[in-house]
């Protein structure tokens, strides 16, 4: 028998605190993954609380929905994996086509492609595009002048076949929640949005929750990890710094653009541009 009689995390008990306020709203739950999100609802059922409103999206599925319409007006079909992975080997091969020095040599060894696709992909997620990695620094030369060339035609395939990947999605989601003001799209049809703490605030992901939290989403409070201050990289709130309500303000301010954060074109949140757990 599962003892529900132990006290529940503070992420549990913030979760169960905006049930009891909300109880008959729609809720959206935004998670890392549906099954961080449902097992969080399954520990408040076992708390007491039930889990009637509430909805478990994870931030790419909501970018998808708030994207739709300009996917229809650019008339653009989203990709599975398995297509996007067949136009990166595309785009790496007529790349390798001319080269001739050292990464020519390893295209054959095992683990290249998957290195190369997590560039691009990485690169893409961050906001970054040639003309951007053509201003970075390089040890090498020819690695970086290699994944230009895969980059740019990578993304040549993309407007060809009227394809989106996971970046163009995010983009035009946030150029929806722009359009729509400093609410919450009636497309979502939530009364209110939660956000796990734990999501990635890095590159484009890291702008759409901000954009988010700007638009009354509330970041679920969560117990501190001792010793250790809250990551940049992660969207994170306790109750220590949820009495600095006044970090959110940045957000309205727009002051939470990217900027370059190393040699390497970085898209990250400043910290000042962080939300954490305002109600």
């Amino acid at each position: 028998m599962t003892d529900t009689t132990t006290v529940a995390p503070r992420l549990v008990e913030s979760l169960a605190g905006a049930s009891r306020r909300h109880r008959l709203t729609r809720k959206l739950l935004v998670a890392p993954s549906h099954a961080a999100g449902r097992e969080l609802l399954r520990r408040l059922a076992l708390v007491g609380d039930g889990w009637v409103g509430f909805e478990v999206v994870t931030p790419q599925r909501l970018s998808q929905k708030l994207a739709q319409r300009g996917l229809d007006d650019a008339r653009l079909d989203v990709m599975d994996r398995f297509e996007q992975q067949a136009l990166l080997d595309r785009a790496l091969d007529s790349a390798l086509a001319a080269e001739e020095g050292v990464l020519g040599e390893l295209s054959e060894g095992v683990g290249f492609r998957e290195r190369v696709h997590g560039a691009i992909l990485a690169l893409r997620l961050a906001g970054i595009g040639p003309r951007e990695l053509d201003d970075a620094r390089f040890g090498q030369w020819e690695k970086k002048l290699f994944l230009i060339r895969v980059l740019q035609r990578y993304e040549r395939l993309l407007a060809a076949r009227h394809r989106a990947d996971a970046a163009t999605l995010l983009r035009l989601a946030l150029a929806h929640l722009e359009h729509e003001g400093a609410q919450l799209p009636p497309v979502l049809e939530a009364d209110q949005l939660l956000l796990v703490p734990g999501l990635s605030m890095r590159g484009l992901s890291g702008e759409f929750v901000s954009a988010l939290a700007a638009r009354g989403g509330r970041v679920l409070e969560t117990d501190p990890v001792l010793g250790l201050d809250a990551p940049t990289s992660l969207l994170w709130g306790n109750a220590e710094i949820r009495r600095s309500a006044r970090t959110c303000t940045s957000l309205m301010n727009g002051t939470t653009r990217p900027g370059w954060t190393s040699s390497v074109p970085h898209r990250s949140m400043p910290s000042s541009g962080r939300c954490y757990g305002v109600s």
